[in-house]
């Protein structure tokens, strides 16, 4: 009887037990199929930045004392242009030099540094257009939509494709340079604002400058319609898309598309003399944006290498097939067809990014300052790095007159970028 008894026991202890584990592994299973209602509302709330991939140091293609002597010679030119503010310039994925000089606030005597935020003028451009070229490619509109489709009211709408606009070829007037004029001729004062409703007033008054496609013509108007244009057809801010589908996805956290998160004050002079700050709504996406070196340094490769956009759409980009006067969507191309690239300046700020079709040679300049060499200087620094890296196997000579279609006249008396 006490055998049977104990074997009732161990059996009642084992079924007892396994129970308890049963519902325990039961209870675990679930619980790892659950979140809790804050974490699952922190995963999917989309407010969350993608963490950068981990990468892997990369291992240089050029000596110590290569490195060292293009640095040397590349200090040598900023001195000599007493320039101030950021320069970062690489080759493929790699960093060969990355300096600042001056101030980003002479008052104080804060120094600028390879971190500092510049606002980028009409850099910006290259965004707005990769972002249009983007919808395109998803089918969300077509870069041969005429401007009826999106500005009822324009009485050339049917005359006028969205290709126009990205390539310059609208010949749709600028209108930066009535802004300008107003403000010189106390019509308004620098300090006020400009509303996208004042905008479209002005724009559905005006006549065209010239036969769509016929010829190039600087406006900064062609990239604040396309501002435009990719709010209506996302339904979203202009800024709130770019953020979105432009530079988190590229880890881009350093930059903006808002002139007032600008880290560095603007001067006119290297002596301290402050630019009037002027309201960030006049340039838009014509040139609202601000960055670092570094920042742009992803985007270049980004864009570059079809993250962005890619197939016809990066070919139509960074060539002049589409419009034939050595602009493509959102970039100059050089003359000798060296290069792509794009300057820009604010009231103060003046910038200029580069890549080279061979070696993939990269090029910021990024300054504070009121001096229109730099957009020359980002040229420069191509040229002395092609040199001293690859040399013999270019021809390095730059003509004479470069940018005289538009780039510089244009867009230096307009203060637009």
């Amino acid at each position: 009887m006490k055998k049977w008894y104990k074997i009732c026991m161990i059996a009642v202890f084992t079924i007892i037990l396994c129970t308890v584990v049963w519902i325990g592994t039961v209870q675990t299973r679930d619980n790892e199929g659950s979140v809790p209602v804050n974490a699952q509302e922190a995963t999917y709330s989309g407010t969350e930045k993608p963490t950068p991939p981990a990468t892997e140091p990369i291992e240089s293609r050029f000596t110590a004392a290569q490195l060292e002597q293009l640095k040397t010679e590349i200090m040598c030119k900023l001195e000599e242009n007493s320039f101030s503010g950021s320069v970062l310039i690489g080759a493929g994925d790699e960093i060969l030099v990355d300096v600042a000089m001056g101030y980003s606030d002479i008052k104080d005597e804060v120094k600028n540094t390879t971190t500092t935020k510049y606002e980028l003028g009409s850099v910006t451009k290259q965004f707005t257009a990769a972002a249009i070229s983007k919808l395109a490619q998803e089918g969300k509109l077509s870069v041969d939509d005429t401007l009826d489709t999106y500005f009822k009211d324009f009485k050339d709408g049917k005359k006028v494709t969205i290709d126009n606009l990205l390539t310059m070829t609208s010949g749709i007037p600028d209108y930066l340079n009535d802004y300008i004029y107003m403000v010189e001729t106390n019509e308004r004062s620098q300090d006020s604002t400009f509303s996208k409703e004042e905008f479209m007033d002005w724009f559905n008054e005006k006549e065209l400058q010239l036969d769509p496609g016929s010829n190039f013509h600087y406006s900064n108007t062609n990239y604040y319609l396309l501002g435009l244009i990719i709010e209506q057809v996302t339904g979203e801010s202009y800024e709130d898309y770019m953020t979105k589908e432009i530079l988190d996805p590229l880890f881009m956290y350093d930059s903006s598309m808002c002139m007032t998160d600008a880290s560095a004050r603007g001067y006119l002079t290297v002596d301290g003399e402050e630019g009037t700050l002027v309201d960030s709504s006049y340039f838009y996406s014509a040139g609202e944006m601000t960055s670092t070196t570094h920042d742009m340094f992803k985007w270049l490769n980004g864009f570059d290498n079809g993250r962005v956009v890619s197939g016809d759409f990066l070919t139509a980009s960074v060539s002049n097939s589409k419009s034939g006067f050595n602009y493509g969507y959102g970039w100059f191309i050089d003359y000798q067809g060296d290069y792509y690239y794009h300057t820009g300046n604010t009231q103060v700020f003046y910038s200029v990014d580069l890549v080279s079709f061979e070696d993939d040679i990269k090029v910021i300049a990024l300054s504070n300052i009121n001096d229109v060499t730099v957009q020359q200087l980002g040229k420069d620094l191509f040229r002395i790095t092609e040199k001293s890296l690859f040399p013999g196997k270019h021809d390095a000579t730059e003509p004479a007159t470069e940018g005289t279609t538009g780039e510089g006249s244009t867009e230096n008396a307009t203060k637009a970028g």
